[in-house]
């Protein structure tokens, strides 16, 4: 598993010595996203970096000074702080229990889009979210060119269901014990990046209202760059109200959430897990 989180920023900024430990480079090239059935060609014009394993709670109080699971806690009016919703109630509970010492070993949750905007500016102009198709693009984690388009991102054998061969390298329902785990605890993908399915749900920089590529039908005639400004390659920005996408699934998720192309959405300032 990765080294937890330990004390990785100076004045906000990550360590230069740190930033080949954290993060894996996703070549510029051709690639396949969507589903089997409708299969979307897409270009990326230039290489992109991707930390190893979700941004952790360990991470988010480093850079900001705040924990987001207390934070969340203390937002709620005391009339609400009762277990209606079980499900929701225990694992809140469970995580306001980790010890500050092992924030670095479990994921950032309860980080709403706004807030790691927020993150971002403090880091620097150089950090931001991957749009949807990029993180599908490190999801899938096939090599430029290749044909290779599995529906759950990965090969099942005939003699496999979809959840046996999923948890080799995602937490889920079918594994998980509905609850969180920490980062790395499976097997990585083939790029060398930790819980890009399952454990908890990704932010992504993508609207959820942005349409998808009309041209990318065919290897010849790619979609470039889908989800970037072309000119500043920079994320499309995301109008106010709009919903974000999200993706990966989560620890309480079925199989089928948890494939690459499987888009689900969250307000821009809900915080959840």
């Amino acid at each position: 598993p990765p080294e937890p989180s330990t004390s990785v920023l100076t004045q906000g900024r990550i360590l230069p010595k740190l930033i080949s430990s954290l993060f894996i480079e996703i070549p510029a090239g051709d690639y396949i996203v969507g589903t089997p059935e409708t299969p979307i060609y897409i270009r990326l014009t230039q290489p992109i970096l991707i930390q190893r394993t979700p941004m952790t709670r360990g991470q988010i109080y480093d850079i900001t000074g705040i924990d987001p699971v207390q934070e969340y806690w203390n937002s709620i009016s005391p009339e609400r702080r009762n277990p209606r919703d079980t499900y929701f109630y225990e694992e809140l509970q469970r995580q306001l229990q980790i010890p500050k010492e092992e924030w670095g070993n479990y994921p950032a949750t309860f980080v709403s889009y706004n807030k790691a905007q927020e993150i971002l500016k403090l880091l620097g102009p150089e950090y931001r979210l991957p749009n949807e198709f990029e993180r599908e693009v490190a999801a899938r984690a096939v090599s430029s060119g290749s044909d290779t388009h599995h529906e759950y991102g990965i090969e099942i054998l005939p003699d496999q269901t979809p959840e046996q061969a999923l948890s080799r390298g995602a937490v889920f329902n079918y594994n998980s014990g509905n609850r969180l785990h920490e980062v790395g605890e499976r097997a990585p993908n083939a790029w060398g990046l930790f819980d890009m399915q399952g454990n908890t749900w990704e932010l992504t920089a993508s609207s959820y209202d942005q349409p998808i590529p009309v041209v990318g039908t065919t290897r010849q005639n790619p979609a470039i760059d889908p989800g970037l400004d072309l000119q500043t390659k920079s994320p499309l920005s995301i109008p106010a109200g709009s919903l974000v996408v999200v993706r990966g699934g989560s620890f309480g998720n079925y199989a089928l959430y948890l494939r690459p192309d499987f888009r689900d959405r969250d307000h821009a300032s809900n915080q959840w897990f």
